[in-house]
């Protein structure tokens, strides 16, 4: 997209959304929504509470945007009951009022869980089927297939980003190959915000590092280049590096202890 007015931010109260806020307020005029409080808006920001799950209110949120970034759900394993209403329903209702209101673009906060049964040892592009770790993973699964659709049949376009480890560092093994800081990732949704023709594009919200797993290459067109690295914090977890052994699923698979909670395929 070459410009646009009004961005929609959704989730825009939960730790990511907290961080996306202040990295695009000084970038777009900016309309955070969340199903709870929110901190009062600042300059070129409005803010409106909203659940997502009622079909009305999500098409009221989305009148007048230009483009949707897309952050709110249950970002854990929980209930299907809970998992159903924020990240199946919730995410269909923004995409029909996208649809409805002529918004062209959504970026979706996918997560890396979608893939999360892939072994340690192998790299995943975009073009791998999905094996997700919880139901949480899946409910990202039908999020990324509902983008799809929505592109397919309705020509609007979507960048879902699958988001690793969002921290201010990595703090144990896994992470080093599955964090993403906040300022990658805000540039990642920024560069998913504007680069042109997009079609359907899945992209890893991923740092730069040696032991990520993730094959970026699928997505090289939004020109998003990390500016942070794993790497450097591989000596703060020497003895852990040292002593790390295949013992199970949460060092297997890619997932980890997501993965691991409740695995009894062995």
């Amino acid at each position: 997209m070459s410009s646009f007015g009004t961005v929609l931010l959704t989730g825009a109260a939960g730790k990511i959304g907290l961080r996306l806020r202040e990295f695009l307020r000084p970038l777009i005029r900016l309309r955070s929504t969340d199903i709870l409080a929110l901190d009062p808006p600042r300059d070129g920001e409005e803010t409106v509470r909203c659940d997502l799950s009622d079909p009305l209110a999500a098409r009221s949120v989305v009148a007048g945007v230009d483009a949707i970034v897309h952050m709110a759900g249950i970002p854990r394993e929980a209930p299907i009951e809970q998992i159903a209403s924020a990240n199946l329903i919730a995410t269909y209702n923004v995409f029909a009022a996208a649809h409805a209101a002529g918004v062209k673009r959504v970026v979706f906060g996918s997560t890396n869980h979608v893939v999360g049964f892939y072994p340690v040892e192998q790299s995943v592009d975009a073009s791998a089927l999905p094996r997700p770790d919880t139901l949480y993973g899946a409910s990202k699964v039908f999020g990324e297939a509902v983008a799809r659709l929505f592109w397919d049949k309705h020509g609007i376009e979507s960048v879902c980003i699958r988001i690793g480890s969002a921290l201010d560092k990595p703090t144990n093994v896994r992470q080093l190959s599955t964090w993403v800081s906040y300022r990658d990732l805000g540039e990642l949704v920024w560069r998913s915000l504007v680069a042109p023709r997009v079609g359907a594009t899945i992209a890893y919200g991923v740092s730069a590092g040696s032991r990520c797993w993730w094959n970026n290459s699928a997505a090289g067109h939004l020109g998003f280049i990390p500016k942070d690295n794993a790497d450097r914090f591989a000596a703060e977890m020497t003895e852990a590096l040292a002593s790390e052994e295949a013992r199970g699923p949460a060092v297997v698979f890619q997932g980890g202890p997501w993965a691991a909670d409740g695995y009894d395929a062995a």
